[in-house]
């Protein structure tokens, strides 16, 4: 509805101006052609940029919203297992290996995980790398120096649940990608479960989109010149007073 209205008023405004132009007496026909030429393209390069920024915003928070969910669906374990705890059909221990072996087995989109660490920054549970299990994570980082863990374990803290983006290889490469992590406080086991997904694609559809957007702008613009240069060669010359 918003971008329906912004393109409304590009087009009333465009309207209101080629309205001026046209009673503009003193300019020529050829400058009130150019100025409307001019008026279309800069309504329709408007349009077109704020469909681009809306595009990319609507990417980006597809991403953060299957983030969430997943996350709650990891949430609802804890919550079940600590639920055991307090119930006495399950020690503390037995309900939090339970919970480990549980949620590292979970997949969504096929090859995603999740991750668990505490709020002293040490690793619970890592499915792809096992090696950070019980150790310290602070000083891992990412390839612009970002320390990962701390900044989750931040989040955590100071916000409960939170978005960090940070740059990170995928598996079969060594070229640094932007990857955006959620990750959400469980504070009766003081522990931090999250999840991310690689955010490249969004750049690429993005630029996809402007590629597709911007062939179509360069279309309509070249339409319109066209048509008003057909105007101009068609319209008749204006009678001179003095041959009447």
């Amino acid at each position: 509805m918003l971008r329906f209205r912004s393109i409304m008023n590009c087009i009333t405004y465009t309207l209101v101006c080629i309205e001026k132009a046209v009673t503009m007496d003193q300019l020529t026909i050829k400058t009130k052609l150019l100025m409307v030429s001019l008026l279309v393209s800069f309504a329709l390069m408007a349009v077109a940029v704020e469909s681009l920024i809306s595009t990319k915003s609507g990417l980006m928070n597809a991403k953060k919203t299957m983030l969430t969910t997943q996350i709650d669906t990891v949430n609802s374990l804890l919550s079940y297992y600590a639920g055991e705890v307090s119930a006495g059909r399950m020690s503390l221990e037995e309900a939090q290996n339970a919970a480990k072996e549980h949620i590292k087995t979970l997949r969504y989109n096929e090859k995603e995980y999740f991750f668990i660490l505490n709020d002293q920054v040490k690793g619970v549970m890592h499915p792809i790398k096992p090696a950070l299990d019980n150790t310290d994570l602070s000083e891992i980082k990412d390839p612009e120096g970002k320390q990962l863990f701390v900044e989750f374990a931040k989040v955590a803290k100071e916000e409960k649940e939170g978005y960090v983006s940070y740059m990170c290889p995928k598996p079969e490469s060594e070229t640094p990608l932007p990857k955006l992590t959620f990750v959400r406080s469980f504070p009766a086991w003081g522990w931090i479960v999250g999840t991310g997904v690689y955010v490249d694609d969004v750049d690429n559809e993005f630029w996809d989109s402007v590629i597709q957007k911007g062939i179509m702008i360069v279309l309509l613009i070249v339409t319109v010149v066209g048509l008003l240069i057909c105007l101009l060669y068609t319209s008749p010359s204006p009678r001179d007073p003095s041959l009447d």
